[in-house]
């Protein structure tokens, strides 16, 4: 099964969308969506021994103005991608103020 696909997180409500997956170099292009703004996200993903199950993955979100930067690793264990383990932060700046909050909680398959 593909990682293209919808997850929501029920720790964040963040929603993930990975709109392309590519299995021969392991780059991954999508969205998250969160706190009403939708950022593109750019990844990178690899199975364990080249064909999975287990899988980990890394993307990153940036935005401008105002400055919202987002970065995760995620871990999966199954080929279905029902669930995805992981762990983010987002940084802000916004009006001067910077703020960096830690996201976890696991992605799950809509």
């Amino acid at each position: 099964m593909s990682l293209v696909g919808s997850y929501q997180n029920s720790n964040t409500g963040e929603v993930l969308t990975i709109t392309s997956a590519n299995d021969s170099n392991g780059a991954l292009a999508g969205t998250i969506t969160s706190q009403g703004r939708t950022l593109n996200i750019t990844g990178h993903y690899h199975y364990s021994n080249s064909n999975g199950p287990a899988t980990s993955i890394a993307f990153y979100a940036i935005a401008d103005d105002p400055n919202v930067y987002e970065a995760w690793a995620l871990t999966g264990s199954a080929q279905a991608f029902s669930i995805l383990n992981a762990m983010g932060a987002r940084t802000t700046i916004n009006g001067g103020a910077a703020t960096v909050v830690g996201l976890g909680g696991a992605f799950t398959r809509r």
